[in-house]
């Protein structure tokens, strides 16, 4: 599907063809309008020729500092990497692509610890089964006296509400 500006300029070179077919046809009845109707069409074949360049180059412009941005941003994160390593720290990035630096032996725990989850989800390794406990607080219908949740908004004997 073409751009808002290729349809423009597409718009505009249809419109610059009638003018032209335009100018044939009163050339051949009436010169002096024709030259006039000419020398609009020219103006116009410009002026897009014109927008269209301008278009171009504010496109290569944006390429071009998109590209800048990329490599200052890829300098940056070189600066940033060669600092952390100067100072000891280590490089990890977890399986969902997470990055952390830390200690060599700091490194080394995660990656066990990225082991371990690798292996709980393949089933090979089992964890303890975690056991949650809930009350259930039961309360007495002040109608009938039967006891019931204390969740329920009435009572499921009588039907009385709290």
């Amino acid at each position: 599907m073409p751009s808002n500006q290729e349809a423009q300029i597409c718009g505009v070179c249809c419109l610059l063809l009638f003018m032209i077919v335009g100018v044939y046809w009163l050339w051949t009845t009436s010169p002096s309008v024709a030259i006039m109707l000419f020398i609009s069409v020219i103006a116009i074949g410009g002026f897009a020729g014109y927008k269209w360049f301008q278009t171009k180059q504010a496109e290569t412009r944006a390429k071009a500092e998109a590209i800048t941005a990329e490599v200052e941003q890829k300098r940056q994160r070189a600066l940033f990497e060669q600092q952390q390593a100067s100072m000891g720290l280590a490089r990890f990035v977890d399986r969902y692509g997470n990055e952390k630096w830390g200690t060599p032996q700091q490194v080394r725990q995660w990656q066990q610890e990225e082991q371990d989850q690798e292996r709980v989800n393949r089933g090979t390794l089992v964890r303890e089964k975690e056991t949650i406990i809930r009350e259930i607080v039961k309360v007495r219908c002040q109608y009938c006296g039967q006891l019931h949740d204390e969740t329920l908004s009435k009572c499921p004997n009588c039907g009385a509400g709290r």
